[in-house]
């Protein structure tokens, strides 16, 4: 009996663990890995048409990256107080129109 009640839960983790490990598959690990080989062969590239010009990029890109996420995290709430703002704005327009 236990075999079975064994099975039977296995069964079932397996019937609904299928279709979120094909979702994470598909739409995890594949756009990673399409996103690491794309980000490898451009600086394959430029390593190969310019070196110098490479060591400048790859020294440049990280701080930019960081400070990129940085200011994101600051302008988003203002951003989105901004488009409100609009909207209301917006709504106002169109019940006097």
């Amino acid at each position: 009996m236990a075999k079975a009640a064994a099975a039977a839960a296995l069964t079932a983790a397996l019937e609904y663990d299928a279709p979120a490990i094909q979702w994470l598959t598909i739409y995890g690990v594949m756009p990673l890995l399409s996103s690491i080989v794309m980000l490898l062969s451009m600086i394959y590239v430029i390593v190969v048409l310019n070196w110098r010009l490479a060591i400048v990029a790859l020294t440049i890109v990280p701080p930019l990256f960081f400070f990129s996420r940085f200011y994101n995290r600051r302008m988003r709430p203002r951003y989105t107080a901004v488009k409100q703002q609009e909207s209301s704005a917006l709504r106002v327009i169109h019940e006097v129109l």
